[in-house]
C-alpha cells in the first residue's frame, strides 16, 4: 500500500513510522504479524533487511 506525498509515492507503513515518532525509520519498519496491510502503530518495529524478511524468525540468526 502506498500513498503519494508532492508526488513521491511512500509506503503506508513508513508514513505511519514518520507521524508517530517525527523520523524516517532506519532501515526499514517491519510489522509484527507478518501482515503487510496492518500498518498499526502498535503492529510496526524498525528491522534489518535480515528481520524484515523473517530469516531472524524463523531460525536464520
Amino acid at each position: 500500500m502506498a500513498v503519494k506525498i508532492d508526488g513521491r509515492p511512500y509506503t503506508v507503513h513508513r508514513v505511519v513510522w514518520l507521524w508517530k515518532t517525527g523520523e524516517w525509520p532506519f532501515p526499514e519498519v517491519d510489522h509484527e504479524d507478518r501482515n503487510g496491510t496492518n500498518n498499526r502503530w502498535t503492529n510496526l518495529h524498525e528491522a534489518t533487511s535480515t528481520q524484515n524478511q523473517g530469516e531472524q524468525r524463523h531460525g536464520g540468526d
